[in-house]
């Protein structure tokens, strides 16, 4: 089923959705207006009314009677508590417009507001001005072709469950000149006084008329008023300053805080319950036995080895570390494969709430935002043991990788962190993990690391669960017998609820690793080898995103103490991200092509706008503030690496005239996303730029530490992972192995050695010197 132009309705980007095309006004008679016609579902959006008859909270927007299709991106949307923060969002004319006309702060005008909580928790009355809000960008819609639909593009993201309301004015002019005018139902309800309760647009008399009076209040004439209508954005970290939403609630059960949670959650959230009529069912298990998330041990050691076995043909390095296998057990909240090969559930099912509505459902939102358990699952641990170090409070470092990687993929930085002198650890993401046959680093490799015969099928399984739901990775063909790729079903697009799950999982599993690692025996001895409190992060790509949430929550939220993260090729602006990767952009646009949705047309700005929206939760863009912190006991350590390109391509042979890309996965700027990409996070989080001129970038103790980044104009997304020699012999190389391993060991021992109390960010001689580092 195509649910896109459904979506493109309710999200107002098309001019009429009555008969099932667009239809447009052509009678010179009538004016231009902007699209407002509750009647036939045009509002403009994101829109607040949409939350009318809601039970639980979240947004209501009108769908097909029958059962809940979670397929539908109309359904993903409807368990939110809000609208993005992130995406652009469309305002759409019934013709053309001029749009030199559409002037922020003039004739278009966003405020952030207050409403009145008493009638409803959220989408309440507008009742006055907080501010005006400047950070937007003004363009015509790639979405519309005709030049009828304007979209403002947030170039910072909007607060927080924060009430927003937008005025357009008579001073914005169609493309002939002409002033636009208000929609017939609008008029209805702004022209012709109070409307009698059983009028149908009765409803919206009341708030349309509160938001005019406010409008008045701040000098603009009620008369000049096209169109008025407010918005609220989602949940994502607190909330009126009260730390909320399922993320957090997953994480602070991660940390064992039992009691914490409940003063967190049932202290300050169930006025709220009350307020809302008594919305949320309880069950017959009491919130204290929501279940502490780390009971573990690392077990199943495997033989130790040299990490110079582990790459083909060997590294040319002096072995100096040895290699764990073992397991811990972690909470889920998202669903467990159930050993079939065909088990759909952990693809389809979202997190959920534990306590229902009335209606039945678990939406999970500020309102209600304890995550339901689905039991405990027991995951492989790879851990890298440098050969001097001194087990019982060994420094540690916790590598998360990236989208289709692996737990193996420590071993691209293991070398490193050895002679740095740190333990390594890593877990796989959901639903990914160790696939027979998709590692290259050695003939035994997958046996050492805790594959295949060395790994105990019984009590540990991979979290791919070995699933086999289509054939060699291809979308939309059947299974062929095969395990399906690690992360393959990961950012599952065609369930955006699911693969926002996935990640929300990811932030509670590497709040519970970093919680258990005090208890990790390694040598057998009977007691913890980890330090707690010396602790350093390295995300890469996707583990870098997750990273930013993970962190922020740890150390804005719950209190942890900050540890440094080494960040390479993270984005922001999840969605759009996809949509501008060279990689990625052409497979999320495959798979829309086949449900007939298509660039250019509203329903493929829609599903995008969909996407953001239920992926902001936990998009790193969101939480870029936090991660940065406001106050030295919260403040993060932090050190981006960012594969800009432009450096000239060389090859054995000499240079050559080709300027080398920027990063092919995650692109830096996404061309209509303002905060898409790598560059907005930078800007967000206020890194300074590390080169030969100003490095070392050094923290200053106690008042703030070292917050940075370094671009490289030579570099592939896989540089920080893979050693030249490898990547020679499978993938284009714009420059020589000398080359890549001096960008290798770059990014390698500087992400390695950002670690400890004060760390700094450094630029070696040879990279700065050598046209890699910008």
């Amino acid at each position: 089923m195509n649910h896109f132009f459904p979506l493109a309705c309710a999200l107002g980007l098309l001019a009429s959705c009555s008969d099932g095309v667009p239809t447009s006004i052509s009678e010179d008679e009538k004016p231009t207006v902007v699209v407002y016609s509750p009647s036939t579902g045009n509002l403009p959006t994101p829109n607040d009314i949409l939350f009318a008859g809601s039970l639980d909270g979240t947004l209501n927007i009108p769908t097909t009677e029958g059962a809940v299709d979670l397929g539908n991106p109309v359904e993903a949307l409807n368990a939110l508590d809000g609208w993005s923060t992130v995406a652009p969002f469309p305002l759409t004319f019934s013709r053309p417009i001029d749009l030199g006309t559409v002037v922020l702060g003039s004739t278009l005008r966003v405020f952030e507001v207050t409403t009145d909580t008493s009638v409803v928790p959220v989408g309440g009355p507008v009742t006055g001005i907080v501010g005006e809000v400047m950070a937007l960008d003004i363009a015509l819609s790639a979405g519309d072709p005709s030049g009828a639909t304007v979209e403002l593009r947030p170039n910072a993201p909007l607060k927080s469950g924060t009430a927003y309301m937008v005025l357009a004015t008579n001073g914005i002019l169609d493309s002939a000149g002409n002033a636009v005018g208000r929609d017939v139902e609008y008029a209805i309800v702004a022209d012709e006084g109070t409307l009698a309760g059983n009028h149908p647009l009765a409803p919206l008399d009341f708030l349309i008329d509160l938001m005019h009076q406010v409008a008045a209040a701040a000098g603009i004439p009620s008369e000049s008023i096209v169109v008025a209508y407010s918005f609220t954005t989602q949940t994502i970290g607190t909330r009126a300053g009260i730390a909320v939403g399922p993320v957090v609630a997953a994480a602070t059960i991660a940390i064992g805080g039992e009691v914490g949670l409940i003063n967190l959650y049932g202290g300050a959230l169930m006025p709220p319950f009350v307020d809302f009529t008594g919305a949320f069912d309880g069950d017959d298990e009491p919130i204290t036995e929501v279940p502490a998330a780390v009971a573990g041990e690392f077990t199943d050691r495997g033989s130790a080895f040299d990490l110079d076995s582990i790459y083909t043909g060997g590294s040319g390095w002096a072995g100096t570390g040895q290699v764990y296998i073992g397991s811990i057990e972690i909470p889920s909240y998202s669903a467990i494969g159930n050993g079939d090969p065909q088990d759909r559930g952990p693809l389809e099912l979202p997190w959920e709430a534990r306590f229902p509505a009335h209606d039945g459902t678990r939406n999970l939102s500020w309102l209600n935002p304890i995550p339901r358990f689905r039991g405990t699952v027991k995951i492989p641990v790879l851990a890298i043991v440098p050969n001097d170090v001194v087990l019982g409070d060994a420094p540690v470092a916790i590598f998360v990788h990236g989208i289709t990687s692996s737990r193996a993929a420590l071993l691209g930085v293991a070398n490193e962190l050895a002679t740095a002198g740190r333990v390594g650890i890593a877990i796989d993401l959901p639903l990914h993990g160790l696939v027979s046959g998709a590692l290259d680093l050695g003939p035994d490799t997958l046996d050492q690391i805790g594959a295949g015969s060395s790994l105990p099928l019984g009590s540990v399984s991979e979290r791919t669960f070995g699933l086999d739901l289509v054939g060699a990775g291809e979308f939309g063909t059947e299974p062929d017998g095969a395990e399906d790729s690690s992360g393959s079903h990961f950012l599952n697009l065609a369930y955006l609820l699911s693969a926002k799950a996935n990640m929300m999982q990811s932030v509670a599993d590497l709040t519970a690793l970093r919680e258990l690692l005090p208890m990790i025996d390694l040598d057998g001895g009977g007691a913890g080898d980890l330090s707690a409190s010396d602790v350093a992060f390295i995300g890469h790509s996707l583990g870098a995103m997750v990273s930013i949430p993970t962190l922020a929550i740890q150390h804005g939220i719950l209190g942890i103490t900050p540890a440094p993260v080494s960040l390479m090729a993270p984005g922001g602006g999840i969605a759009k991200l996809l949509q501008g990767s060279v990689a990625y952009g052409p497979v999320v646009d495959g798979s829309l092509a086949l449900q007939g949705v298509l660039p250019g047309t509203p329903e493929y700005e829609s599903f995008y706008f969909a996407a953001q929206s239920v992926v902001d939760g936990v998009d790193p863009i969101n939480f870029a503030g936090l991660l940065v912190g406001t106050e030295f006991s919260s403040m993060t350590p932090i050190h981006l690496i960012e594969v800009v390109g432009g450096g000239l391509a060389d090859t054995i042979e000499g240079p050559i005239t080709t300027e080398t890309p920027e990063d092919l996965v995650v692109p830096n700027s996404v061309v209509g996303a303002p905060l898409s990409g790598t560059d907005p996070l930078v800007t967000a989080m206020g890194l300074t730029q590390v080169t030969s001129a100003n490095t070392p970038l050094m923290g200053i103790p106690e008042v703030a530490p070292a917050q940075g980044f370094v671009k490289y104009l030579k570099g592939k997304h896989s540089s920080l992972i893979v050693p030249p020699w490898e990547a020679l012999a499978s993938e284009p190389f714009w420059y020589d192995i000398l080359t890549g391993l001096l960008i290798f060991q770059e990014m390698s021992s500087t992400a390695a050695n950002f670690s400890g109390s004060d760390p700094e960010i450094s630029v070696g001689v040879a990279a700065s010197s050598g046209g890699v580092i910008q």
